[in-house]
């Protein structure tokens, strides 16, 4: 039934039931990422599958070692349990992606921007 819906609204919003810039997002991810490199997001959707990348979802949907810290409002001591090459934000990051935000407060020199991955609204860091 979800699916029926979903389809519905993406037909409807979109003009197509399929998501062709989650497409896109995750070719653009693989394209400014090296092979076999883990990237960490909020929001999974088709990324994985596209970009062909180990995911990371702070959420715990895909990685479920989150979960018990996100089940304790904690979105930030994930990164001490996963191995990481990239986190993809939003822009400007939103509340699940506070993690970005305090690397950047305090470990400024361990996040990068990659030049080249021009999405709208979103930024993928070197992590």
């Amino acid at each position: 039934m979800f699916l029926l819906w979903q389809s519905s609204i993406n037909l409807n919003t979109f003009g197509n039931t399929v998501r062709e810039d989650y497409k896109q997002f995750g070719l653009c991810i693989a394209k400014n990422t090296q092979a076999g490199a883990t990237v960490a997001l909020a929001e999974i959707y088709k990324f994985g599958w596209y970009s062909e990348l180990k995911i990371i979802d702070i959420l715990s949907l895909v990685t479920s070692s989150n979960a018990d810290f996100v089940a304790k409002g904690d979105y930030v001591s994930w990164l001490t349990v996963c191995t990481l090459g990239y986190i993809l934000t939003q822009d400007p990051p939103q509340f699940f992606e506070q993690v970005v935000m305090d690397i950047k407060k305090f470990h400024p020199e361990a996040l990068a921007e990659v030049p080249g991955f021009d999405y709208p609204d979103h930024k993928l860091y070197r992590y």
